[in-house]
């Protein structure tokens, strides 16, 4: 309706009275703020999928942490936990940095509910291995690290059970830090939080990614290698080297699997590049080769400048057993850890990357042999692939090395965790996308809903299964009371 004329002339009158004008906030001043709400909002919003996984490992690594050894392999929480109150009791001095276990946990006490040492009630163990009348004798078998880093704990937060199983449940937490990065660098956002959530469901990584042993921390020291490798190679930046260096030296004095993982990285690169790159050479190999030499001579150092413990040890741990009675063994241990359905989900993933370089062949008149060879002889082969064969031939070669641990030692596939969960995590997106326009699976979906939103659905779906078919398994390791 327009105002009549009258209005008008009164409302433009010098006499009128006038409304005062707020000053208003300068764009400037406001842009800064609304920038970074905007972004906060941006990236809350891209890893919040993410930070749901995140707490729900938390949850997952921290039940019963606070209560005595009781579960399967807890053991070596008993032992390391009196190398650690060891190193603190008689000192570097008398440890000389290297692992003392006590007498009365070789053999332990085990009884249906709980492990402890001879003479012991889980009441006074840690008063026990501080004042009592113990006995340490000399352990090692492996570098010397993960027993200093449970001392220091201990130091820090008290003389309680969840400090000792503080250390390895953080390695796995910032391992799965490091993964997520990782795969969100080589595939995207929606691959990486879906293989993290697999790498956590597990049931290998949700119970085992707690336990007080040597896995954890050089799984993690892996992973990290593997991320500065990527960013050094995408980005062509030398200082990405340190990462990698770092990893390596930290990984070696926590595990001997780490000093043949930097071997296998610096043996990929050589061959997809077609030439030795010398500054990778001496952060993987050459280090590898130092950090092996100064473990060996702390060990014969501290044991008198005699090996052959160790050696006896490597001896028993590389055994040979009938191969079908190993090979059996080994299979159902990796069936318990990661789940037939993990089985299952990879087969398909492999099933779609040998489809491709068939196709792939066929439109370029080759073999698939003959394609893979070109590959190599190009350097074609992908960072993708470059970092899933690193993590298969690491978590492979650990079981091929050390057979007998790992035909004992269900939690010796470890290292295995980032290939099945980057492999079934990318095959599991790619299904989800597949399946979001599928015709008929469009009606069980919400009609609304966008194609990504429907992808996001069916993820979550496929997470909330992976948990709910581990959940048993997690359950059974919880409740068996164990050492073999």
């Amino acid at each position: 309706m327009r105002s009549k004329p009258t209005e008008v002339a009164s409302a433009l009158s010098p006499t009128a009275p006038k409304t005062p004008v707020q000053p208003r906030e300068s764009s400037a001043a406001r842009e800064p703020v609304r920038g970074l709400a905007h972004q906060f909002t941006h990236r809350f919003a891209r890893h919040a999928p993410f930070a749901l996984v995140f707490a729900l490992a938390i949850v997952l690594l921290t039940i019963n942490v606070a209560t005595p050894w009781h579960s399967t392999h807890e053991d070596n929480g008993l032992l390391f936990e009196s190398a650690a109150i060891n190193h603190i009791r008689y000192g570097l001095g008398f440890t000389r940095g290297q692992d003392f276990f006590d007498s009365s946990v070789n053999p332990l006490v085990m009884t249906p509910t709980d492990f402890h040492p001879q003479g012991v009630s889980d009441a006074q163990e840690f008063q026990y291995f501080l004042t009592g009348d113990t006995r340490p004798y000399l352990y090692g078998h492996h570098p010397a690290l993960l027993g200093l880093t449970v001392a220091g704990s201990l130091l820090l937060f008290g003389f309680h059970f969840w400090a000792v199983r503080l250390v390895p449940i953080v390695f796995t937490l910032l391992a799965l830090l490091l993964f997520y990065r990782l795969t969100t660098l080589l595939f995207d956002q929606r691959v990486g939080a879906f293989a993290s959530a697999l790498f956590i469901t597990f049931p290998i990584a949700a119970y085992y990614g707690r336990d007080v042993s040597h896995e954890a921390p050089t799984l993690c020291c892996e992973v990290g290698m593997a991320l500065c490798y990527v960013l050094w190679r995408r980005s062509g930046r030398n200082g990405w080297l340190v990462g990698v260096a770092g990893c390596v030296a930290l990984g070696g004095m926590y595990g001997w699997p780490m000093l043949f993982f930097a071997w296998i990285l610096f043996a990929l690169d050589s061959i997809v590049q077609r030439r030795i790159h010398w500054r990778l050479a001496l952060a993987t190999a050459g280090l590898s080769a130092l950090v092996f030499g100064l473990v060996m001579t702390q060990i014969a150092w501290v044991s008198g400048w005699s090996i052959e413990t160790l050696d006896a040890v490597f001896l028993m741990r590389t055994a040979a057993t009938p191969p079908l009675v190993w090979l059996k063994e080994v299979l159902q241990h990796n069936l318990l850890d990661f789940g037939l359905w993990t089985w299952l989900a990879a087969l398909p993933a492999l099933l779609a990357v040998w489809r491709r370089i068939q196709r792939d062949g066929q439109r370029e008149h080759l073999t698939p042999a003959r394609l893979v060879a070109r590959w190599f002889r190009a350097g074609g082969l992908s960072l993708r692939a470059q970092v899933m064969a690193l993590f298969a031939l690491g978590g492979i070669a650990h079981i091929l090395v050390f057979r007998e641990g790992a035909y004992v030692h269900d939690y010796w596939q470890f290292y295995l965790i980032p290939f099945y969960a980057m492999a079934c995590g990318w095959g599991g997106v790619a299904l989800a996308r597949r399946l979001a326009v599928h015709p008929k699976l469009q009606r069980l979906l919400p009609a609304t809903a966008s194609v990504e939103e429907r992808g996001a659905l069916l993820l979550f779906t496929f997470a909330v299964l992976a948990l709910a078919m581990s959940t048993p398994i997690i359950v059974f390791l919880y409740s068996t009371n164990v050492i073999y």
